[in-house]
């Protein structure tokens, strides 16, 4: 019998950044696109192996 936990915290900071950007954004607007990043995500998970 084991039992297991595990936590992680991704973006802790909670920090805006660009994950993805195209240099040119399309047909109706000629700039950059920036998609945003994921916010602060927090997971904890436990798991019990008889």
């Amino acid at each position: 019998m084991a039992m297991a936990f595990t936590f992680a915290v991704t973006n802790l900071f909670d920090e805006t950044y660009g994950e993805f950007g195209l240099s040119n954004g399309g047909f109706y607007d000629q700039g950059s696109v920036v998609y945003p990043g994921d916010g602060r995500a927090v997971y904890a998970s436990m798991a019990y192996r008889f």
